[in-house]
Order: C-alpha cells, then sequence, then structure tokens
C-alpha cells in the first residue's frame, strides 16, 4: 500500500478491507508470490506462532483497544478472518491508532483514519511477517510492525546512505513514503526487504 496517497489508500480499503501486502516486496530472485488469503466470514484467532512473534497479540486489551468501531467494521467486511477482538493497537499515526490483527493463515497491519471513519489495512502470511514484520503506507508514511525483540532497523534510501529507525516497545516504526531497502534482525535473522514510496 505504500504507492497510493492517503485519500485513494483509505477509500478502497473502507469499501473493499484489504490488501496482500501491496508495495512491498523480499529482496532477492526468489521473491515469494504474493499472499493470497482463503476466504472466510469467521474472525481467526491469534495463532501460538503469531503471539511468540508479536506478544501483544496475546495480550489483554488495554484502554487503546477500546474503539473496535472501524476495526470491527473492516473485519466484518473483509472475509479473510480478521479477528477485531483479537486485535491490538500498537501505536499511533497523526489521524488515528495502528492496529496489528491475526487473520485467516496471515497477519494484518491497519491504519485509522478517526476524523473521516475510514480505516486502510495490509494483510500478509504469517510465516513472512513473523520473519520480517509488516507494513502499510498513507502517502505520506510508511509504518511498520516489527517482530518482539527488534530494537531498531536500517533503512537504505535508494538515493542515499543507510540509517537506522529506532522502534517502539509495541514494535512500531515510521519511515517517510520513499523508495528503499528495510533489514532487520528478526526472529529467524536478518531479513531484508524493499518498500515503495
Amino acid at each position: 500500500m505504500h504507492t497510493t496517497n492517503k485519500a485513494a489508500m483509505l477509500a478502497a480499503t473502507a469499501v473493499l478491507g484489504t490488501s496482500a501486502g501491496v508495495g512491498l516486496a523480499i529482496a532477492g530472485d526468489d521473491a515469494p508470490e504474493p499472499w493470497q488469503p482463503q476466504r472466510t466470514d469467521t474472525a481467526v484467532a491469534a495463532t501460538a506462532e503469531q503471539k511468540a512473534a508479536f506478544a501483544t497479540l496475546g495480550a489483554e486489551p488495554g484502554a487503546g483497544d477500546a474503539d473496535r468501531t472501524l476495526i470491527g467494521r473492516l473485519a466484518e467486511r473483509s472475509q479473510i478472518g480478521i479477528d477485531a477482538d483479537g486485535a491490538r493497537v500498537v501505536g499511533a499515526t497523526a489521524t488515528g491508532p495502528v492496529w496489528l490483527a491475526p487473520a485467516n493463515g496471515g497477519v494484518c497491519v491497519a491504519i485509522e483514519d478517526t476524523e473521516d471513519g475510514s480505516i486502510g489495512t495490509a494483510c500478509e502470511a504469517t510465516d513472512d511477517v513473523v520473519a520480517r514484520g509488516t507494513t502499510v503506507g498513507d502517502g505520506t508514511r510508511i509504518y511498520g510492525v516489527a517482530p518482539d525483540g527488534v530494537e531498531a532497523v536500517t533503512v537504505t534510501p535508494g538515493d542515499g546512505p543507510p540509517r537506522s529507525v529506532a522502534v517502539s516497545e509495541r514494535g512500531l516504526y515510521v519511515l517517510p513514503s520513499q523508495d528503499a531497502t528495510v533489514t532487520l534482525d528478526g526472529p529467524d535473522g536478518s531479513a531484508s526487504f524493499a518498500v515503495a514510496g
């Protein structure tokens, strides 16, 4: 979702609900095919593997998780088993919360705009998200969620030197919307992937 502007992304996802890793590419010649989630109208709770990589998915809801209106709407429309009750807020943008949510065979990161009542999301397969986290963009910023234990990511823009970006306690990091390579030391070792701004 990194290549669309905020209004287009949020408008499209308010109707459709999700996209499978749009704008995200794994570096290398053997990049996997985009995730194709299995359709279901039943919420799928976080798996043990997802909770091991993202402890927040196994935590009790906090005060920041209380208003589930938009994430609930997204879950109802998604048809990929997004679990709104199991979703947890991992940070915030200037316009609203950033959610991490389990889905049927995957994990989604969603950004809310509480002012206009829209929400945009990107979802990817569990194996990919556990290894390197996931990202979603709004045309101005890219919001990433790294697996537990990652304290910083290295960002290498196409036109500049690498720099370190801090990761919050809940795994959130924020990048400018630009073409770059993100590298992190995840639970399975070092992983790199490209983001498109």
